[in-house]
């Protein structure tokens, strides 16, 4: 399928690309791929022993529910403010980031 991307390039450099073909060539480009997967399989891990859903760690750590869901499948991986909330929510103390243990 590359070299129907190629043509829908040189499509586009020309000029004559139909909206479809620009949008499918966009959509190709947006494909987003786990980039995370050992933070998704602790934080899969840690809502399997503290017996929480999605939703349940979402209030508890006060991060929205959509964010969980892309930490989960490995597309985001959070600032170290975030991680010490998920941390704590979960009590998973390892993944607090040094800074934020000396703090308390």
């Amino acid at each position: 399928t590359w070299s129907a991307v190629g043509s829908i390039v040189r499509k586009l450099r020309q000029g004559i690309a139909t909206p479809s073909e620009r949008n499918r060539l966009l959509m190709r480009r947006r494909a987003k791929r786990p980039r995370y997967k050992a933070l998704a399989e602790a934080i899969s891990l840690g809502m399997e022993q503290s017996r929480l859903s999605v939703r349940e760690l979402s209030e508890k750590a006060e991060i929205p529910e959509k964010t969980i869901y892309q930490y989960l499948k490995g597309y985001l991986y959070p600032k170290p403010q975030r991680l010490g909330k998920l941390a704590e929510a979960l009590r998973l103390y390892d993944l607090i980031p040094p800074k934020e243990k000396t703090g308390r």
